[in-house]
């Protein structure tokens, strides 16, 4: 994991590399966020971003159609049993954002955050994220990461400092990271103790994986 200040630019908080945070009880008091809307932007190649920093705020009539969209994107990917998102395991909540990346009128990519506190310290999770087949290559992890995040610093509200989480198996998620952070466990190549941060990696995976 990593911490970072929001004074430094795009520089963010990391200290697990194989950790998912839960929605335990902390509800950030970053209550400046505009409710029930969403900003797009537009981005290169026709591709448009739209982010709901406060998921909750998804209308009601759009989450199946985003849901859908969501595991769809997860099957070009990798081999699943059943949908990992659905109304029961829902990422429509006030501590998760989502951004989706649409093209050509169909969503190509998507990112979920989970904002949450592990013995008091701010975590960012990163919920999950994946890029359509087709579309791999054309830098939207980078897209989609630098939305969210920008809108976290951006917030007023915010903590000074915080920890940015995730758990993966695909390297470009870890350099993104790793570049933003002032430390990183595990790190590659294992130069340096992660301290403190080791141990927020193991309460982290505790609270995941009970």
């Amino acid at each position: 994991m990593v911490a970072a200040s929001r004074r430094q630019h795009s520089e963010f908080v990391r200290r697990c590399d194989d950790c998912r945070a839960s929605t335990e009880n902390w509800r950030p008091n970053w209550n400046n966020k505009q409710q029930g809307a969403a900003v797009i932007a537009p981005q290169p190649a026709a591709v448009t971003s739209e982010l709901f920093q406060i998921a909750s705020d998804v209308p009601e009539h759009r989450r199946d159609a985003v849901l859908d969209d969501i595991n769809s994107i997860i099957d070009t990917n990798w081999l699943t049993e059943g949908r990992f998102w659905s109304r029961q395991h829902s990422p429509f909540k006030p501590d998760h954002g989502i951004v989706l990346l649409h093209h050509g009128g169909a969503c190509v990519a998507y990112m979920i955050i989970q904002r949450l506190a592990v013995g008091g310290t701010p975590v960012i999770y990163l919920s999950g994220t994946a890029v359509r087949d087709a579309y791999r290559g054309s830098g939207f992890f980078k897209r989609m990461f630098e939305t969210a995040m920008a809108a976290e610093f951006a917030d007023p509200a915010a903590p000074a400092e915080f920890c940015l989480c995730w758990r993966t198996r695909n390297p470009v998620i870890y350099v993104l990271g790793r570049a933003q952070c002032r430390s990183v466990v595990p790190a590659i190549p294992a130069a340096t103790n992660g301290g403190d941060l080791d141990a927020l990696c193991l309460r982290l995976a505790a609270t995941l994986y009970p």
